[in-house]
């Protein structure tokens, strides 16, 4: 096997291999905001604590992929 090629996360229902949904339980998101001059807003920071399960899914035929969210998580960038 070519030492450059991924093992990509593959449904094993439907075979879609790019478009997955993930989805946190018992979300807690803080968001930071500073008032402009104009009276306008813009974020500033977003943070985020999850306190319940992480669910990870096939978009395409809604399977069950949570085995695999470890290795999505290794692959984000």
């Amino acid at each position: 096997m070519n030492q450059n090629a991924c093992l990509k996360i593959q449904c094993p229902e439907c075979g879609n291999d790019t478009d997955f949904i993930e989805v946190a339980e018992d979300v807690i998101i803080t968001t930071r905001y500073i008032q402009n001059a104009d009276c306008s807003f813009t974020q500033e920071e977003d943070e985020s604590q999850v306190l319940g399960d992480i669910k990870f899914f096939c978009s395409e035929c809604n399977a069950d992929m949570t085995m695999f969210h470890q290795r999505f998580m290794e692959m984000l960038f």
